[in-house]
């Protein structure tokens, strides 16, 4: 989906991602958007690279594999990043940690797949035209039912070339 708004130049979209892959990323790369579908461990914060058991909402290896929030934030700060969009259950308490380094759109409540698809069709596209994050928030959460938050940082409009 993102592919299609701005552009399979400008987006990296990284399947199986682990801890390791998204470090090497974010420090050796710029990204302004950085939009996760990921477990987050909704006492800690941490982000869980790990498979999770969807029904339960538990990583469903005996092997976890995990990042601090305070660890990813600082590798988002290194990748100069000004939006993170975590489309996945539970991300609260990481996107208060993020909020002071950086906008953050998270939510505390269940997000099915199909929520997440449509909200992030609607922001996205209303962000590929120029709105500012905290407009295109506001337009997307009108238009569709997703408990998706913003803790925001400071307002910012990306600039997109034509094409």
């Amino acid at each position: 989906m993102l592919e299609q708004v701005f552009g399979t130049q400008r987006v990296v979209v990284e399947r199986a991602l682990s801890r390791r892959r998204l470090s090497d990323l974010l420090s050796t790369q710029r990204f302004d958007i950085v939009h996760l579908v990921a477990g987050v461990d909704p006492g800690t914060g941490e982000l869980i690279f790990s498979d999770m058991d969807l029904q339960r909402g538990v990583p469903a290896t005996a092997k976890v594999e995990k990042l601090a929030p305070a660890g990813l934030a600082k590798l988002l700060v290194e990748a100069k990043t000004r939006l993170v969009v975590l489309a996945t259950c539970r991300a609260l308490k990481l996107a208060v940690v993020l909020a002071r380094s950086l906008n953050m759109i998270g939510t505390e409540e269940d997000l099915t797949g199909e929520q997440a698809a449509e909200w992030a069709e609607c922001f996205y596209h209303l962000l590929r035209q120029g709105q500012a994050l905290h407009k295109a928030y506001d337009l997307a959460a009108s238009q569709v039912d997703a408990p998706l938050l913003l803790v925001p940082h400071r307002d910012v409009v990306f600039a997109v070339p034509p094409g």
